[in-house]
């Protein structure tokens, strides 16, 4: 699972001076972020101020229509919570009940206050999950909030776009309806429709390299030439199953389509999905098809590689122009400042 965390100012103050991370550029000067939220507040101790745990329906979701109850009153007050960091909670009076929320007002001018992702129960992959409070304690966070919408039938990995320190964790869904919320290297907060391309480019083995060409495979080979490396589109990094909308009509995320799981995922792949018979996973490992599987369990994601998983036209790419030996590179793009996001 996915959160947003902000941590305690001591004891980052050495690490907030050594920069903001790979490829920051200047940008329009950071201001204050305000995190509204609906919640409630738990303290435990000095050394974390405060767990903020998040509808997200608010933030990420669907607006709340407008005019669906009148304010009477209101009350709100403000306590801090660390340096740059103010807790703000608002008790209205509706003719149709109480409300309390809660809302975090963040200086990112405030050199003293950093905000992260956390992932995981392992700080590192999305194999397991933990709660809010255990990852907020973990990384002497003073605040910490639900980041994203989660598959429940698959070990709760994220829906959306995750980015950890300038390391692009998930890719955003193939929908125009699913924003997400992110801070540049110049720590100035956007919330965007941000759009994934991708490309998984395979040359084949030696063996393959004298004019047996693989079946399906793009190019043409003559002895002692080399084949044309075979290109198809990838969809995604580190996706559950979700609902996408093609060609007028709701779908499975994973219908002819290719998609790739490194370490982040978690220690194994996702493996044959039961309802689309014929998926196919290739093993890549430092850039080189160790493996390929068809409607097997999950295989073992190399340390430095990753698994390639598809369906219908992506899977027959796969057994075409992946087999063991065959070299993969992908090239991918995210936007709008897909560069500049640094969480």
């Amino acid at each position: 699972m996915t959160y947003l965390s902000l941590y305690n100012p001591a004891k980052f103050h050495d690490k907030l001076k050594g920069g903001r991370g790979r490829g920051c550029r200047e940008g329009a000067p950071p201001g204050k972020m305000n995190l509204r939220l609906s919640a409630a507040r738990t303290c435990w101790g000095k050394k974390l101020g405060a767990v903020l745990c998040l509808f997200l329906s608010l933030v990420l979701g669907l607006p709340l229509p407008a005019g669906a109850c009148t304010v009477l009153r209101e009350e709100v007050s403000a306590e801090p919570v660390a340096a740059g960091v103010t807790l703000q909670k608002f008790l209205q009076e509706t003719d149709e009940g109480a409300i309390k929320i809660y809302a975090l007002n963040i200086d990112l001018t405030n050199p003293y206050v950093e905000i992260d992702v956390l992932v995981g129960a392992d700080s590192r992959t999305f194999g397991a999950a933990s709660p809010v409070l255990e990852k907020a304690r973990r990384a002497g966070a003073v605040a910490a909030l639900n980041g994203d919408f989660f598959h429940l039938k698959e070990g709760k990995h994220p829906l959306g776009f995750t980015v950890k320190k300038g390391e692009v964790l998930t890719t955003p869904m193939l929908r125009p309806d699913f924003y997400s919320f992110a801070l540049t290297c110049a720590r100035v907060p956007l919330i965007e429709l941000f759009n994934f391309e991708g490309v998984v480019e395979a040359t084949p083995p030696a063996e393959f390299q004298s004019g047996n060409a693989p079946h399906g495979a793009s190019g043409s080979g003559t002895p002692n030439t080399l084949l044309s490396p075979a290109t198809f589109p990838l969809a995604g990094i580190n996706k559950p199953r979700y609902s996408l909308i093609a060609g007028g009509a709701v779908e499975v995320s994973d219908r002819e389509r290719l998609y790739l799981y490194d370490p982040h995922w978690g220690p194994v792949s996702r493996g044959a999905q039961t309802d689309l018979p014929g998926w196919v996973e290739a093993v890549v490992d430092e850039g080189v098809v160790q493996e390929v599987r068809e409607d097997e369990p999950g295989a073992e994601i190399p340390p430095h590689g990753f698994v390639l998983g598809g369906h219908g036209a992506a899977a027959q790419f796969l057994r075409a122009c992946c087999q063991p030996g065959a070299r993969v590179s992908v090239r991918c793009r995210i936007a709008p400042q897909g560069e500049e996001i640094e969480t």
